[in-house]
């Protein structure tokens, strides 16, 4: 009897920290559930961030690339206008760069870009009116 009185007490007091240890084990998981969550969306959050204000070298590679290839196909000649709106163009990108800031990065990016399209736009124009004046008939 007196062991049962005592397995009584033994389980009563076990069940209580055990509840108790059960209560710590749940604030401890949903506070590393919460911090790990904070966690990944800090970490995103800089991520995307460093993105965002990161200057645009490869853009602006691209846009003297495609400016030195159309001044290669006789665009100095041929496309005068949009060769040098490219150019003006990249040298926009040039100085939002200087000025730095993620804003003006953004500008950069997005100057750099068009440049690039309009030098493009120049080589096709010249190579175009290249091809015509090769495709006439000689007098």
């Amino acid at each position: 009897m007196l062991i049962n009185v005592l397995d009584a007490k033994n389980r009563r007091q076990h069940t209580k920290r055990s509840a108790r240890f059960r209560g710590i084990s749940q604030v401890i998981d949903r506070l590393c559930t919460g911090f790990l969550k904070c966690l990944c969306v800090t970490s995103v959050l800089g991520f995307v961030a460093a993105c965002a204000t990161a200057p645009p070298v490869q853009e602006m590679s691209d846009a003297r690339q495609a400016i030195a290839a159309a001044k290669e196909a006789g665009a100095e000649q041929l496309a005068v206008g949009q060769l040098d709106e490219a150019e003006e163009l990249l040298m926009k990108a040039e100085k939002y760069l200087e000025t730095g800031g993620s804003g003006n990065f953004w500008n950069a990016q997005q100057a750099a870009i068009n440049a690039k399209k309009i030098a493009f736009e120049a080589l096709l124009a010249s190579r175009s009116a290249r091809d015509a004046v090769d495709s006439e008939p000689a007098q």
